[in-house]
């Protein structure tokens, strides 16, 4: 399959799920996959090399918590400490 193809299915099967506009690109899937596996505790660096990324600056940006999130771990961790 060549890379033009793989474009337009992808971009067929996003606009049929719903994807805004501007997310109907293949690059989404490496957004996607830096965000989840980021969220599931993954090493920073190690995301970094497995997509490609020569800085770790470019995979921070997938790094956001929410405040619930914060206080959660937060409280986790602290109880831990008893």
């Amino acid at each position: 399959m060549s890379a033009t193809q793989f474009y337009r299915i992808f971009r067929t099967v996003a606009e049929e799920c719903g994807l805004p506009e501007r997310k109907r690109h293949p690059h989404v899937l490496k957004h996607t996959t830096c965000t989840e596996l980021i969220r599931h505790d993954m090493n920073l660096a190690k995301v970094a090399a497995f997509v490609g990324h020569a800085s770790i600056s470019s995979t921070m940006r997938y790094v956001s918590i929410s405040d619930a999130e914060a206080s959660r771990e937060a409280i986790n961790t602290l109880m831990k400490l008893k």
